[in-house]
């Protein structure tokens, strides 16, 4: 178990900070901020983890703090609605680095992770002397700083040459809309498009309470063929459910406040989030319900 502060630096102060605890079955969600650093302090240390998990979720991040990383720590909501925010940690030489992937890769980096992908992050790159943020005119380049450390300017232009022709051949055609219905009996359920590289469905409701919840389910590879063959629930403390073959996701009448909309997304495997889709929860009279 670790104790992590979470410090979100804007470009001249630290604006807001999160304490969060690792394994203790509950991840720690913050809401994003643009134009920030979201820096990580281990409290035992006074420095940035060595290594983190990181994985897109929707538009969300979800960040493991163990070495193991094999459970949710922090989720930083909204993180993918602006690229232009970074992972840093201040490493033993007092300088701050930004969290850079294993692989070496751009494409890796967190900001630029597709939906459903995992990967790890480890402190590296250029040395910085604060933990302020740093736009793309501060570099003097038009780029983000943290790419800049990664590849090293000489290798920029031909990154970016690369990136356009990716761009060419990219997938930019987003899913269906998924097919949100309420059912009589005051369940709510989502069928997930029938597009073959579907691999995300998003789903927002109320709860009973009055809370707005958001559940994410994704089209994992289980079988090690590498293509995505079961849904998986990554929300497993709700009694929302999904069919691990169909997708099909049911929220059950007494867990979603009657007449509020229930909506749904799908994002596939290139990252693109389709159209929206929803409906209202009906309302079940309990004499007709015991009937």
């Amino acid at each position: 178990m670790k104790n992590i502060i979470v410090k979100i630096n804007d470009a001249v102060q630290t604006v807001q900070e999160v304490a969060v605890v690792t394994n203790d079955g509950q991840p720690t969600v913050i809401k994003g901020v643009k134009n920030v650093n979201y820096q990580l302090v281990d409290q035992a240390t006074g420095r940035g983890p060595d290594h983190i998990v990181t994985k897109r979720v929707g538009k969300d991040l979800h960040i493991s703090l163990e070495d193991a990383g094999e459970e949710t720590d922090l989720i930083i909501e909204g993180f993918y609605e602006d690229d232009r925010n970074a992972l840093i940690g201040q490493a033993e030489d007092g300088q701050y680095y930004y969290y850079i992937p294993d692989t070496g890769e751009v494409a890796d980096y967190v900001t630029q992770l597709q939906a459903g992908d995992v990967e790890g992050q480890a402190l590296g790159g250029s040395p910085y002397a604060t933990p302020w943020w740093i736009g793309a005119t501060d570099t003097g380049f038009g780029y983000l700083p943290w790419i800049l450390g990664l590849i090293g300017v000489g290798a920029l232009a031909a990154a970016l040459a690369d990136d356009d022709d990716d761009n060419s051949s990219r997938d930019t055609t987003p899913p269906k809309a998924p097919d949100v219905v309420a059912q009589p009996n005051g369940d709510v359920t989502i069928t997930p498009s029938t597009d073959p590289d579907v691999k995300e469905t998003t789903v927002t409701y109320v709860d009973e309470t009055g809370e707005t919840q958001t559940v994410t389910f994704t089209k994992e590879d289980t079988d090690g063929d590498g293509e995505p063959d079961t849904w998986v629930d990554n929300n497993p403390d709700d009694n929302v459910t999904v069919d691990p073959t169909t997708g099909v996701v049911t929220i059950p009448a007494d867990e979603v406040k009657d007449g509020t909309d229930v909506t749904a997304t799908n994002t596939d495997t290139a990252g693109n989030e389709g159209p929206e889709d929803k409906d209202t929860a009906k309302a079940v009279d309990d004499a007709d319900a015991d009937a």
